[in-house]
């Protein structure tokens, strides 16, 4: 009997401690999911609310959008005019305003937010009798869409999630989980603009170098590297200009693609003209070609602020004027024209 007890009680013992062992192990991974949820939420919130990059760019969006909603009121049509960062400092709104009695928005914005968002957000508030002037640096067409982390960011601070696939556009997304992922600091951030926000220093530029018809200005100068750009569009970026230019269509809004100003060397001349003049000839493929005579091609250094695609004020007021002045003819590339540049020609 003694025996028969003693190994009810042993049995009882071990139910009792693989019960404690159990409950013990819920609760760590109680405490490792509550971890873990913590810091997608810290994560996401430091993104959106936090992040000097995310913040400035919002606030650069905010600040396109009022100007455009402003000109809209008036119940006149507008120009309004997209692309990364060589868009933002590369043309000077306020002249083609003050020059020629243009209404214009500057809606460029960083091209490390890809093209689908910065052409989505442009596109969201242009309107039916709008004019649209696509100035997308060439890299954004080369490569296939990686809908990088920024966009995403932008996207969800602006509460535009839609923006992430391209706004009205409504293009495809592979891979449901990428947004989950982007929602994240990156290392650059982390490392760059962190430590200079706790030093008080600021991100790299001021909210007040946008002007209130969105362009972005900044007059320091630092040797800019020669630029280096291919001849072949990919897929997507083939996709995303027929889908501008069928929306632009259904919609009636007008629509051309005007190549930003890039520095290239003054010594390699001849190859850039024949480099750049294919470039345009496949983008014409696709999208009417603003006729700009200097083929986006600019050797002056001097013109360039703090790298090889943005330009100094007094450049971007030049390119301004000379955007306007073709804007106003509507002369763009005949394809024939470009395929035959400088005696060039392609199979």
């Amino acid at each position: 009997m003694a025996s028969f007890i003693s190994v009810s009680e042993a049995a009882t013992g071990m139910v009792s401690k693989r019960r404690s062992c159990g409950t013990r192990e819920i609760l760590r991974l109680m405490a490792l999911l509550v971890v873990i949820v913590c810091s997608i939420l810290g994560a996401w919130r430091y993104v959106l609310k936090l992040s000097p990059e995310v913040d400035l760019y919002t606030y650069a969006a905010h600040k396109k959008i009022a100007f455009a909603r402003k000109l809209d009121e008036r119940g006149l049509s507008k120009i309004v005019i997209c692309g990364g960062s060589s868009c933002a400092f590369g043309v000077n709104t306020d002249a083609m305003q003050t020059a020629f009695h243009l209404r214009v928005v500057n809606f460029g914005m960083h091209a490390g937010m890809g093209a689908p968002v910065l052409v989505g957000l442009a596109l969201k508030y242009t309107k039916p009798g709008d004019t649209l002037i696509v100035s997308l640096e060439p890299h954004l067409l080369f490569v296939p869409f990686d809908w990088p982390a920024l966009g995403d960011q932008i996207s969800y601070a602006l509460k535009e999630p839609e923006l992430c696939e391209g706004g009205p556009l409504h293009l495809y997304r592979r891979g449901t989980l990428g947004i989950f992922l982007t929602m994240r600091p990156g290392a650059q951030n982390m490392l760059l603009f962190l430590p200079r926000e706790l030093s008080h220093l600021g991100v790299i530029y001021p909210k007040s170098s946008f002007s209130p018809s969105g362009w972005q200005s900044y007059d320091g100068h630092v040797q800019p590297h020669t630029s280096i750009i291919g001849t072949v569009i990919s897929p997507d970026g083939q996709m995303l200009l027929e889908k501008v230019v069928g929306y632009c269509h259904e919609n009636n809004i007008k629509v051309a693609y005007a190549i930003p100003w890039l520095y290239c060397d003054a010594a390699q001349l001849p190859y850039y003209k024949t480099v750049f003049s294919k470039y345009l000839y496949e983008v014409s493929r696709f999208i009417p070609v603003l006729k700009d005579p200097t083929l986006g091609i600019d050797t002056d250094p001097d013109d360039f602020a703090d790298g090889n695609n943005h330009l100094r004020p007094r450049s971007a007021t030049r390119r301004g004027e000379e955007l306007a002045k073709l804007i106003i003819q509507w002369s763009t590339w005949d394809s024939k024209e470009l395929a035959a540049y400088y005696g060039s020609s392609w199979n």
